[in-house]
């Protein structure tokens, strides 16, 4: 896919996702993988695999990130920054799916051959922190994190990448108990995304931890309204998924 038109590809991708119609944005995904030949099949590819992951539709997305790196290791992209954000991201769909030990495993396969200076780098530690949180190794988990939010202030990253490391942050203190630290880094959270021209799809998540910690302190009517504002944007990006069900259960035992 050259340039432009990969650049047209995103373009109309986040239109479609910014209208809300998820299912416009699953059609447009699947014309271009059929479309488009050779390595320009690999973007789409990987979106649609993201899609089918964050719409719970997990064994056509781990289909579709087994294609994507079928295509990436056809065109000689193997250990590339493109080969490793396919990993990461179907790593974390193995994480979703519960199968945690094949997520660590494609999360070091990915790891032993990433560029330290790479933006995929700060994301393939943060999102094996998670697969070590999930794993119940929450001091783990803290200091990968802690290292990506050293990476993103020494590289001057976007606020995209603090407010996802700091949202992740928050889920790590709040396992661990650590209210306080988890209260700052959730503010530190939506404060980024706060920043950014669009709604990031993260600040879902960061308003559904904020929300817990908000019960935590006895605020419930607050924390009700993070609930419900965290459902919305979930569903405006990936529908009724597995988040947005985690969210309406919480709301649920508040009333």
């Amino acid at each position: 896919m050259a340039k432009d038109s990969m650049d047209d590809f995103y373009k109309k991708l986040d239109g479609l996702f910014a209208a809300g119609d998820i299912s416009k944005v699953e059609e447009y995904l699947k014309e271009q993988a059929a479309f488009q030949t050779g390595a320009g099949r690999i973007p789409p590819l990987n979106e649609l695999a993201s899609f089918y992951r964050n719409t719970g539709r997990f064994e056509e997305s781990e289909k579709y990130f087994e294609e994507a790196l079928s295509a990436l290791r056809e065109a000689g992209m193997a250990g590339t920054p493109q080969y490793t954000t396919v990993q990461i991201n179907e790593a974390t769909l193995l994480r979703v799916m519960g199968r945690t030990e094949d997520s660590i495993r494609l999360f070091r396969e990915a790891y032993d051959h990433a560029d330290r200076q790479s933006y995929v780098y700060v994301s393939l530690i943060n999102n094996m922190a998670l697969t070590c949180l999930e794993t119940g190794d929450a001091d783990e988990a803290e200091t990968l994190l802690k290292e990506a939010m050293d990476w993103v202030a020494a590289h001057g990253a976007a606020p995209h990448e603090t407010g996802v490391t700091a949202v992740n942050l928050t889920s790590v203190y709040i396992r661990k108990g650590e209210w306080e630290k988890a209260s700052d880094q959730v503010e530190a959270a939506i404060a980024a995304f706060d920043k950014q021209d669009k709604t990031d799809c993260h600040y879902a998540s960061a308003l559904a931890a904020r929300a817990a910690i908000r019960v935590h302190e006895g605020r419930i009517e607050e924390a009700r309204r993070d609930y419900e504002q965290s459902m919305q944007l979930t569903e405006r990006f990936f529908g009724k998924n597995h988040e947005y069900h985690m969210a309406k259960e919480a709301l649920k035992q508040l009333s």
